[in-house]
């Protein structure tokens, strides 16, 4: 059998069998609930009826035994102390408890004088010690209610017990009426137990009172049923309810329900045990005809389901068969399989739509490179305009025009922009989109992107129903597209628009002209949507603004000569506002400032630094990114940050190189000279430079001016000639250039703190050097001679 046709039976199956088996459990579950609450409804009016003659019963006796207990003779006999003797007065006590008023026949009575221990009964009278219940009676004596049941001390009696007086004080009851009904009477007031609920009555402890149960499951009743009725008696709360509550519980294997009304006036509670089996019995007959119905359906149904779903499937087959036939690349797998008919007719619909669909794209794809590359041919003059017209038949051009215009849109600067300039192609792509968008194809060719530019060939249709036209009608489009760009990309950009013109051959020059136009915008106040304006150069006039400008180029070199920043900035704005005020520049904009970007690098070169420029400076990488300079503002940033300051920057390292250079010869001239006569002045003819440039250069490397380090370095030798020789202090001296031993010895003790010969003697204490004898007496020798010469040193 077919795929899809089992699908169309098994969901007819379902949608049949599904409502019919629901509707037959639904019958069935809501007909043995009705049944079931039924018969818990009769069985608590059973348990209330119960109660209720229970009740009545029992509060009947408790009417006589309050009459007895009140009368004359109940008095009498509490005062006198009866004998046997009082045999009148005993036959009325006899007769009075035997009238007393019980529904059900009173097995035995008593009267007990707790006074003087004697027992009048119905047919006795006898001493309480003789009694054969004495201690049953002095243990209801003792209980602490006045009036109370005795279910547990006889299996076949139920006892009524009231003690007299019913109130007694504190020295206890004087007598008791004692009165015992057999159980099976009692029993007798209560429903018969049938097969819907066996009924019977429970004290507090759980003993059975009243009524009959199978002793198949009597254990059962009392450890399962008594105990769970026992166990939610304990809540106070449902104590004081007078409602009837049920459970559900398993006795002897069976599952039963128990329904239980708790008595509040003797504190009993009544039980009723109803089978659950007995109570769906009555049931079965119901879920038999619901079954019958619900199968004789569900054959109709099975049958009916099985013909529709033939005659549904008729159409899928025809249509299965068609698409294999005309399938171009059936898929030989479902062919195989065969099952699956509505997947295999999907396929063949998918590849049919896929095949158009690819032939759709094929063609536009085609069809918009082609324009594109027809127009980019037009407008760099590579196609004569008959032939565009020609091959341009299955583009969708316009056909007829009033005038033609090129518009040219370019972006002015990324500087302060979110954009960088490694996305300019995404840019101009973005922005030839919003030109398809946003002008209609009636008033435009294809655009394209030229020369890092977006170009467009605007139209002006032949219908002449708008009210701007000509020039006026091409440059509203461009405000239009100006601010939605602008708007959208937050992006500046200029456009510039060609004159208007009417034959196609003209197109070439019409976007030269709209470059020439964007080259003006340059130009203060000349604004961003730039109309092309022909002008003409006045030669004769032409050698004063040159002059100008050389002049300008001069003061921008001698400014970063001296690395003068902020006159260097002056300078290039002058310039910059002279070639872009003057219109005779605007031709020879780009040249111009090549022309002073090279004058730049040279100054450069011959200042002999090393630059670290990368090939930002290289010739073809210079002229290309001059050229896509659109601003006055994207120029000067990038003369500054291009040019200026890597320059200045060199500058000041090559300067600082020199300053260390030279303070490096001057201490390598100190060092070496140190006991020659060496001077500022002898430093700078040897190296060609100011004396007072060398002393600021030297005083800046190393910290200190030129003749303060010459005296430092000077008396430091003077330390090694006293701690390494045996020279005299004047010795010392001669040899450092002092002219003078007592200049020498102020010089070291204003920068030793000491004299040289205090320095010797501490420097030879602190070694302890013992020195040659010979040594030591030509030195004594010299000092004698020296003495008179070192005065200055006491």
């Amino acid at each position: 059998m077919p795929t899809y046709m089992m699908h169309l039976l098994r969901f007819s199956l379902l949608l049949g069998l599904i409502p019919v088996l629901t509707m037959g459990f639904l019958s069935y579950y809501i007909a043995a609930g009705d049944v079931e609450q039924k018969v818990l409804a009769s069985n608590t009016q059973l348990l209330r009826q119960n109660e209720q003659q229970i009740d009545d019963m029992l509060k009947g006796l408790e009417r006589s035994t309050l009459q007895l207990a009140n009368s004359p003779l109940m008095k009498q006999a509490l005062q006198e102390n009866w004998t046997p003797t009082h045999f009148q007065e005993i036959r009325e006590m006899s007769s009075a408890l035997s009238n007393l008023q019980t529904p059900v026949m009173t097995s035995e009575a008593y009267f007990i004088h707790l006074g003087n221990g004697t027992v009048t009964g119905l047919d006795r009278f006898q001493s309480l010690d003789q009694f054969k219940d004495r201690d049953l009676i002095m243990k209801y004596a003792s209980h602490d209610s006045s009036l109370f049941m005795d279910t547990s001390s006889s299996g076949i009696y139920t006892t009524w017990v009231q003690k007299i007086p019913l109130f007694p004080m504190r020295t206890g009851p004087k007598g008791l009426i004692v009165v015992k009904m057999p159980k099976k009477h009692m029993a007798e007031r209560l429903s018969r137990a049938s097969e819907l609920g066996s009924p019977y009555i429970i004290d507090a402890e759980g003993r059975l009172i009243l009524g009959s149960i199978p002793d198949s499951w009597q254990n059962e009743l009392d450890s399962a049923v008594n105990t769970e009725v026992l166990s939610s008696l304990k809540n106070s709360e449902m104590k004081k309810q007078t409602a009837a509550h049920s459970f559900r519980t398993k006795v002897d294997g069976g599952q039963y329900n128990v329904t239980y009304l708790h008595s509040a006036s003797y504190g009993w509670t009544h039980v009723s045990v109803s089978s659950i089996e007995a109570i769906t019995k009555q049931t079965q007959h119901i879920a038999w005809i619901t079954a019958m119905v619900s199968g004789i359906v569900l054959v109709v149904i099975i049958v009916t389901a099985y013909i529709w779903s033939r005659r549904m499937y008729k159409p899928i087959h025809r249509l299965l068969e068609y698409s294999r036939q005309t399938d171009i690349e059936p898929d030989q797998n479902a062919q195989r399989a065969g099952s699956n008919e509505l997947h295999y007719i999907e396929q063949s619909i998918r590849r049919l739509s896929s095949s158009r669909t690819e032939l759709q794209a094929q063609l536009s794809t085609h069809t918009e490179h082609m324009s594109e590359s027809l127009m980019l041919m037009l407008l760099s003059n590579r196609i004569q305009a008959d032939e565009f017209v020609k091959r341009s038949s299955r583009c969708d051009f316009p056909k007829s025009w009033q005038a033609l215009s090129v518009m040219k849109i370019q972006i002015d600067t990324f500087h302060l922009s979110k954009y960088e300039e490694h996305n300019l192609e995404l840019l101009l792509y973005a922005i030839n989109n919003m030109v398809e968008e946003l002008i209609s194809p009636a008033y435009r060719f294809a655009p394209v992107i030229l020369e890092h530019a977006q170009v467009t060939l605007l139209i002006e249709p032949p219908s002449g129903a708008e009210e701007a036209q000509g020039e006026e009608l091409f440059y509203q489009m461009a405000v239009k597209l100006k601010e939605q760009i602008e708007s959208y990309l937050q992006l500046q950009i200029s456009i510039g628009l060609s004159r208007s013109f009417l034959d196609l051959s003209a197109a070439p020059e019409a976007y030269l002209e709209s470059a020439s136009a964007l080259r003006q915008r340059m130009v203060p106040d000349a604004g961003r949507i730039i109309r092309y304006t022909p002008h003409r150069t006045d030669h004769s006039d032409s050698r004063t603004p040159y002059a100008k400008l050389r002049e300008i180029e001069e003061h921008i070199l001698y400014s970063l000569r001296k690395r003068e920043q902020d006159q260097l900035s002056l300078a290039m704005d002058l310039y910059l506002n002279e070639i872009t005020e003057n219109r005779a520049f605007q031709p020879e904009l780009n040249i111009l400032l090549i022309k002073l970007a090279m004058r730049i690098i040279e100054t450069a070169q011959t200042q002999e630094l090393k630059l670290q420029l990368g090939g930002t400076l290289s010739g073809e990488k210079l002229l290309s990114k001059l050229t896509k300079l659109n601003t006055k503002e994207d120029i000067r940033y990038w003369f500054e940050q291009q040019l200026f300051l890597p320059i200045i920057r060199a500058m000041e390292r090559q300067a600082e190189e020199q300053q260390v250079r030279i303070a490096s010869r001057m201490l390598e001239m100190i060092h070496t000279r140190f006991d020659q006569d060496i001077t500022l002045e002898s430093c700078a003819a040897e190296l060609n430079y100011h004396p007072f440039y060398l002393s600021r250069v030297f005083k800046k490397d190393v910290g200190m001016p030129f003749s303060e380090y010459l005296t430092s370095y000077r008396m430091s030798q003077a330390k090694l000639l006293l701690e390494s020789t045996s020279l005299l202090v004047s010795d010392i001296g001669r040899r450092l250039k002092y002219g003078n031993t007592s200049a020498f010895i102020r010089t070291f003790r204003k920068w030793a703190g000491m004299t040289p010969g205090q320095y010797r003697e501490q420097y030879e204490r602190s070694t302890e050097r013992p020195k040659p004898e010979p040594e030591l007496k030509r030195e004594l020798e010299l000092k004698r001679e020296r003495e008179p010469k070192l005065e200055p040193e006491r």
